[in-house]
């Protein structure tokens, strides 16, 4: 998924490649959440095509309360695949899987209007939060 990450991210905004071990440090933690049926890597002429990246939600477990909301955290496909339906293939695969764990909420998380994740789960799903960067040029030193 490392190598799958850095070709699929690479010409997204503000897209900063990092090393397998700061990679590996970032997703350690979420091993012992990880459930099977909510993260799926599809397969193209036996390489990897794309993947979904579905996680319990954690912040509810961390409050106390039931846990009934998956976080599709990531969705990526190869660039040169882009288009066929890979995303949506495995988009339907994490919806399925979270239905049939019993969990009653999807929230995809962080995706940037006008991508094509958000494209894809636009027939999915709504809308809840948005969020703005900003930027200002400075005058050299």
């Amino acid at each position: 998924l490392y190598r799958l990450s850095l070709e699929c991210f690479r010409e997204n905004l503000l897209f900063t490649p990092i090393g397998w071990e700061e990679f590996a440090e970032l997703y350690r933690p979420l091993r012992s959440h990880l459930q099977e049926g909510l993260s799926w890597v599809a397969e193209s002429g036996g390489a990897p095509a794309g993947f979904v990246f579905g996680i319990p939600d954690l912040s509810q477990a961390g409050r106390g309360a039931a846990v009934d909301t998956v976080i599709l955290k990531t969705l990526a496909t190869r660039p040169e695949l882009r288009g066929q339906g890979v995303g949506h293939a495995l988009t339907l695969r994490c919806l399925a899987g979270a239905r049939q764990l019993g969990y009653r909420h999807v929230i995809f998380a962080l995706i940037r209007a006008g991508n094509p994740s958000g494209r894809i789960i636009a027939s999915y799903a709504e809308p809840i939060r948005a969020y703005t960067l900003f930027a200002r040029e400075l005058d050299p030193p």
